[in-house]
């Protein structure tokens, strides 16, 4: 007896080691291609719930699903409803793994079989370059997966008269509400629902349980996968946290759907499939699984926003909305960690070029208010933070390309704050020359910033670099002016000295928004003009 208890808590252990080792490979392997696929089919949440059940259905993990939703939420390429959706369908396609084992590791001894893809994925792992060794990781633990099956299925065999449907709550709905309450724990220590399915259909399938206790320990297995979520819920950003909310509330709405469901679905089968629960129970598992998590999804889909509105009051934004979407989780992964912070940079990049254009624009300056410098700089810092904490190891050499230009446009930023910080107050004269230059500046400032956002692209650099390059070309010229004209007495030393600094601060402050608006573009691949060295800031 409790030989065969040790043996059916290890057959569990294999599947879970399983488990993880798949879904691990898979995301590894598919990451990338992960994210793009979310962005690309996500146009709404009927087809967010579609991608993100077909993609969670392949790769094996509604973690690795989710967590390519919330990435792109917070780099702003899907809104917060638009990523319900997606985390709506990985609910549906979870029901997958269940579908696995009860086609499969029950109709065929794949135990066996299943061995040598633990060898081969094994030797790939080791032996392989680097995306060998995601799709070894990935094919040793599916071979695990039903290893792991096969010994949970001679285990269960060993507990055969001890371990008998009358050992657990019987029926009626309070022993119901245990049993949800059994299956609930242990997906909370598990940390995998899979594991439980599989684990229950394997004491179906032997006899151990009837089918609606079978039932009611899915339905708690169901609801228990919010654990991960409800974790990240406490301890993550804003965007995760209303993630695991979205996900406990409707696994909740769900599961309680599915509790009242449970006879109704036994009652179908048993008057319009006669012996199909005697012959087939696994299956009549796997279908009801599948039943209740669809159904929760079609019913929900149509109420998408007010069910947004309702995770966005329980979970409202918190901190500066300038650093919304840095989240600390990401730093395992650098491609969505990268494309985090290059969203937070433009817009600090934004806010700060518009203070830029306000301050240089002397009839726009007196019309707005100022922007909290301070808050930018702090925002600034705190990217460069975030940027220290990426496991580099982990990213791909574009990756870390990226990363460095968001390090130079950082830099800008800070020094481009520290100018507008100190001001000329352009109330002398500035001469025909520079004035003409400042009000190009502007007009390149307006320009790039309208474009940058009616586009959604990064803030084109070009016309930035042009200014650039005129005012250095007429650095020399406007400085010999000025002191030609100062010595003549045709202008007083007050007005020399405010021309020259006018000059000074036109000339840095060009600089680092050329420098921004173009490290911005190579950070999204955009075409920018100019060499990829950083220029030398002008003294």
């Amino acid at each position: 007896m409790s030989a065969a208890v040790v043996a059916a808590l290890g057959a569990i252990g294999i599947f879970l080691v399983g488990m993880i080792v798949l879904e691990r490979g898979l995301e590894s392997l598919a990451g990338a291609r992960l994210r793009a696929a979310v962005a690309r089919f996500t146009t709404s949440p009927l087809s967010g719930a579609v991608t993100g059940a077909v993609l969670t259905a392949i790769v094996q993990s509604s973690s690795a699903t989710t967590l390519a939703a919330v990435g792109l939420v917070s780099a702003g390429l899907l809104t917060f409803r638009q990523s319900l959706g997606v985390i709506f369908g990985a609910n549906v396609g979870t029901t997958v793994t269940g579908w696995i084992v009860a086609l499969v590791g029950f109709e065929f001894e794949i135990g066996g079989l299943a061995q040598p893809f633990v060898l081969v994925g094994a030797l790939l792992s080791l032996l392989g370059g680097r995306r060998a060794r995601e799709a070894g990781f990935a094919l040793a633990g599916f071979g695990l997966v039903f290893v792991g099956i096969d010994a949970m299925q001679g285990s269960l065999a060993g507990l055969e008269g001890a371990l008998t449907p009358d050992v657990l709550p019987g029926d009626g709905y309070g022993n119901r509400v245990l049993l949800v309450g059994i299956g609930l724990v242990v997906t909370l220590v598990t940390q995998s629902s899979s594991a439980g399915v599989a684990t229950a259909l394997t004491a179906l399938h032997a006899g151990a349980i009837h089918f609606e206790q079978a039932g009611a320990l899915v339905i708690g297995m169901d609801v228990g996968t919010t654990g991960t979520a409800l974790l990240a819920s406490v301890f993550g950003s804003t965007s995760v946290r209303r993630t695991g909310i979205a996900h406990v509330v409707f696994n909740l709405m769900t599961g309680v759907g599915a509790f009242f469901l449970l006879d109704g679905y036994g009652f179908v089968l048993r008057e319009f499939a006669p012996g199909f629960l005697a012959s087939s129970p696994e299956l009549a598992l796997v279908g009801f699984h599948s039943t209740f998590n669809l159904l929760g999804t079609v019913i929900v889909l149509p109420f998408t926003r007010p069910f947004g509105r309702l995770v966005e009051r329980i979970v409202p934004q918190k901190g500066s909305a300038l650093l919304r979407g840095l989240e600390p989780r990401f730093a395992r992964h650098p491609a969505l960690a990268v494309d985090a912070a290059a969203r937070v940079l433009d817009r600090v990049a934004l806010r700060t070029l518009r203070e830029t254009a306000r301050l240089v624009d002397t009839g726009r300056r007196a019309r707005r208010r100022g922007a909290d410098l301070d808050e930018l700089g702090a925002a600034v810092e705190e990217v460069l933070r975030y940027l220290h904490t990426i496991d580099a190891g982990t990213g791909r050499p574009q990756d870390f390309a990226r990363e460095t230009a968001l390090v130079h446009q950082a830099d800008h930023l800070a020094r481009l704050v520290e100018r507008l910080a100190s001001p000329p107050p352009f109330s002398r004269p500035l001469g025909d020359e520079l004035a003409a230059h400042r009000d190009a500046f502007a007009r390149a400032l307006t320009s790039a910033l309208t474009q940058g956002r009616a586009h959604d692209v990064a803030i084109p650099a070009a016309a930035l670099g042009v200014v650039r390059d005129e005012l250095e070309g007429s650095d020399e010229a406007i400085r010999a002016e000025t002191m030609r004209r100062a010595a003549q007495g045709a202008l007083s030393p007050e007005d020399a000295l405010e021309r020259l600094e006018a000059l000074r601060w036109l000339r840095r402050v060009a600089h680092h928004a050329w420098r921004i608006a173009y490290h911005s573009g190579a950070v999204w691949g955009a075409g920018v003009a100019g060499d990829g060295r950083d220029a030398v800031e002008p003294v």
